[in-house]
């Protein structure tokens, strides 16, 4: 509508439409809140413990639940593509050059 009379948007208001969708997405809070990208190819994360940690996340966040296949679709659309490894005996579809991050306060930068 403010377009209509010629008006262009702010960066401000770029950075809350930015704010108001990572809490639409409960995906994006959890991806930066707990994911740590890592180019260890020995860090493996198994998709079940992964969604396991997301559904914590998201009810803790009290954000909207969320089914298996919405991960794997948003992790495969940040460039994560599930891979199996073989782990003992059974064959595990998880994804590799990541690592779940735990908040602790000797994280803080000041």
């Amino acid at each position: 509508m403010y377009q209509s009379n010629g008006l262009q948007p702010t960066a401000r208001m770029y950075e809350e439409l930015g704010r108001y969708r990572k809490f639409i997405d409960p995906l994006d809070g959890f991806y930066e809140a707990k994911i740590g990208v890592t180019n260890d190819i020995a860090n493996f994360i198994p998709t079940d413990e992964l969604f396991d940690e997301a559904e914590a996340y998201t009810k803790g966040e009290d954000r909207a639940k969320i089914e298996k296949s919405q991960l794997v679709q948003y992790m495969r659309a940040k460039g994560h593509e599930r891979i199996q490894r073989r782990i003992g005996k059974d064959r595990i579809r998880g994804y590799a050059k990541i690592n779940i991050v735990e908040f602790r306060d000797e994280n803080l930068p000041f």
